[in-house]
């Protein structure tokens, strides 16, 4: 059951709306929720143990925001790859991902690119928190990095498994 009402906020007074509000509210309506919450929990866990390593100096953080940066920018560049790879399906492929679920309204081409496209948000913040980090050596912006990256790499690994769905769509355009 979907919560959101993307499709009503998307028209006012007969103008479509493209506004940071329509366009997070539809990228939000296409996230699922409770691998995302999953997630979350698993990211939070991860922090704490960081957080607990006894004796962890600076020096040592430093080092790991320096590897955090090397990671995260590659990762980016590889989703917005996979991103576009994605979109420039042939247009078979595209009209079977489109089609939407009987169950539940859900198009399979809109999950997959909404969970993408907030992978590349998770990984951005990650990236502006490291680099925070190093211009300010404070260790919750280090902790705060090591939350969102540890969602981005469990999100990637959410993407990769939707990839794998991707195939069924991929191959019943090959048959048509």
């Amino acid at each position: 059951m979907k919560i959101c009402n993307c499709k009503k906020m998307s028209e006012k007074n007969g103008v479509h709306d493209e506004s940071i509000c329509y366009t997070l509210c539809d990228l939000f309506c296409n996230l699922r929720c409770k691998y995302q919450w999953t997630m979350v929990l698993l990211s939070l866990l991860f922090t704490l143990c960081v957080i607990l390593i006894p004796n962890m100096s600076v020096c040592q953080i430093s080092k790991l925001t320096e590897l955090y940066l090397s990671v995260f920018s590659s990762t980016l560049g590889l989703s917005i790859a996979t991103y576009a790879i994605v979109v420039g399906f042939q247009s078979n492929t595209l009209k079977n991902l489109l089609k939407e679920k009987d169950d539940n309204k859900v198009r399979p081409f809109h999950v997959i690119c909404a969970s993408m496209i907030f992978n590349g948000l998770i990984q951005t913040l990650s990236i502006i928190f490291s680099f925070a980090f190093q211009l300010t050596n404070v260790p919750m912006l280090f902790y705060i990095s090591t939350f969102w990256g540890c969602f981005s790499l469990f999100q990637i690994i959410d993407i990769l498994l939707q990839l794998l769905g991707l195939r069924t769509f991929v191959s019943l355009s090959d048959e048509s």
